[in-house]
């Protein structure tokens, strides 16, 4: 997983935190990953359409996945949750969601 990847999922995590499990669109991912990037001084902001192939790469990795029947609508608007559980993301107790300091955590096994 890279770097835009790792903030799209705590843009994602922080997401199902806020609505409590609530489906979200790559639309307000985007908006958290803007508030998310923009915090980190050092952390580069890329343009939308990199984000949105992140995002989908995540989807091939079967850590998102489209909410309900998908429906036809614009795939920026596509309700998608988190199959990440929210446990597995976690930050050291110092660092607010905003931090890069996350890790990622796998089931081995």
């Amino acid at each position: 997983v890279s770097i835009l990847e790792l903030a799209i999922i705590i843009a994602m995590k922080h997401l199902t935190d806020i609505y409590e499990g609530e489906p979200f669109n790559f639309e307000m991912v985007y908006s958290e990953y803007l508030k998310f990037a923009r915090q980190r001084s050092g952390m580069q902001v890329y343009e939308k359409a990199i984000v949105m192939k992140a995002y989908e790469h995540l989807q091939t990795l079967e850590l998102v996945r489209s909410h309900g029947s998908g429906g036809t609508s614009q795939k920026e608007y596509k309700l998608m949750n988190l199959l990440v559980h929210p446990a597995q993301v976690t930050f050291p107790q110092y660092t607010t969601w905003h931090s890069t300091d996350a890790f990622l955590c796998t089931q081995k096994g």
